[in-house]
């Protein structure tokens, strides 16, 4: 999906001019128009949601340097604090563009961590972007929609607080390699319903044989989707498409998801 290079405010001195976008502009969501045409056409069981993606910090970091706004949010507080009230009026923004086009949930992104940990202390996460997550949370369920939350990275001391603002649905790709989906199940099985994109990316996914695939959705649904529900599975968008196994695991991890995946459960 690229990487930013170009960053419009790394100078400070430029934020008072930049021009934010409009989150309002008729021009932006004219796939929620589709959207929209497509649950009249299906009926309402068709459940749609819309994007608020690269929400909040990754969008701070794009816009000013990952190094440089983890340097603010000690240096230059106030001007982090400032950048990220801006982006989080452009989120809400969309959230109330969404509800007008009846979407059931919105879906959002922000990596927090790489393999061993948070960029951050858990400390300065909860001072700094929790009250704005809580805010944004708020501005989807006040508009009858769920929240849908994506992070990449070793995040487990984080995820209590989202669930405890409200979020009702969360997906990272590595939920076998950085956490252990039975630790996922015994912590939070019940609180929150999993997004799963097929098996672990970075493990079953990649190096993993058909059988250790098998076993891997059986576990997954079995552990996270006891609940009455609680587990929500696809197919992983990431991969090596030269790659005809990529194509052969994606199709075995569909098929072994749409044979055990029904409530009742068949395992």
């Amino acid at each position: 999906m690229g990487m930013t290079f170009n960053r419009p405010l790394a100078d400070w001195k430029d934020f008072e001019t930049y021009q934010f976008p409009d989150p309002h502009d008729p021009k932006r969501l004219i796939p929620a128009r589709i959207m929209r045409r497509v649950k009249e056409a299906r009926g309402e069981e068709q459940y749609m949601v819309g994007r608020v993606h690269f929400t909040l910090f990754e969008r701070m970091w794009m816009l000013r340097g990952f190094n440089e706004i983890l340097a603010d949010l000690y240096l230059n507080r106030s001007k982090a604090e400032a950048l990220a009230d801006k982006i989080l009026e452009f989120d809400i923004g969309l959230v109330e563009e969404w509800a007008v086009f009846g979407v059931d949930g919105i879906s959002m992104s922000d990596d927090w961590g790489t393999n061993e940990g948070l960029f951050i202390s858990p400390k300065l996460w909860r001072e700094f972007f929790k009250p704005r997550y809580k805010r944004l949370f708020d501005a989807i369920h006040k508009r009858g929609m769920h929240t849908h939350m994506h992070s990449d990275g070793k995040i487990l001391e984080i995820i209590p607080d989202w669930i405890e603002m409200g979020l009702d649905v969360i997906n990272f790709p590595q939920h076998q390699s950085l956490f252990g989906i039975d630790t996922l199940g015994k912590m939070f099985g019940g609180k929150v319903c999993f997004s799963v994109w097929g098996v672990d990316n970075m493990t079953t996914l990649l190096h993993g044989t058909m059988e250790d695939i098998r076993q891997e959705v059986k576990q997954l649904i079995k552990t996270l989707g006891s609940f009455n529900g609680g587990l929500i599975a696809s197919i992983s968008p990431f991969g090596n498409p030269q790659r005809i196994e990529y194509y052969e695991k994606m199709l075995v991890t569909y098929r072994t998801f749409k044979e055990l995946g029904e409530y009742p459960l068949k395992i």
